[in-house]
């Protein structure tokens, strides 16, 4: 008897057993053998953002950061570097607005940065044409995702 069963050992997958409050019996089910390279949570790195223009992937995202960090402490391993995002967008901008809408509604930190801004921050990286806009959430960042694998399944 399991109290849960979660298919797919991603990171997400992984983690919804620990995230749990209670660490009941969970069976971790995937397709492939653990750890693989052929799902998208495997190598050193995946991002990690609240810019969703959905407001229940930004929510989701807000609250695995303290899990992360939880999670951080308790292996004493670094899973998260912060590095910035830019979301970049053409007009009509439908997409950016949704996002800044739930970055504001959320309390998610963000600038929304104009093509000249943009250019004077990155120069000489960035070609972005002259009528898109961009919004950089600053503590967005990567999630080391081989690291947070292992950590992951020691609570398996």
């Amino acid at each position: 008897m399991y109290d849960s069963i979660v298919i797919g050992g991603g990171i997400v997958g992984s983690s919804l057993p620990i995230i749990s409050a209670e660490r009941k019996t969970n069976l971790l089910l995937d397709q492939f053998n653990l750890p693989t390279t052929r799902g998208s949570s495997h190598g050193p790195g995946r991002i990690y953002r609240s810019s969703y223009s959905d407001q229940l992937y930004a929510k989701m995202s807000i609250e695995a950061y303290d899990h992360w960090k939880q999670l951080e402490r308790e292996t004493n391993t670094n899973l998260y570097q912060k590095l910035g995002m830019l979301v970049i967008d053409k007009p009509p901008f439908k997409n950016l607005e949704a996002v800044k809408a739930t970055n504001m509604a959320l309390g998610v930190d963000f600038e929304v940065l104009s093509p000249d801004e943009l250019h004077k921050r990155y120069p000489g990286i960035l070609n972005i044409p002259r009528d898109h806009k961009a919004i950089l959430e600053t503590n967005a960042g990567l999630i080391k995702a081989d690291k947070a694998l292992e950590c992951l399944r020691i609570y398996m």
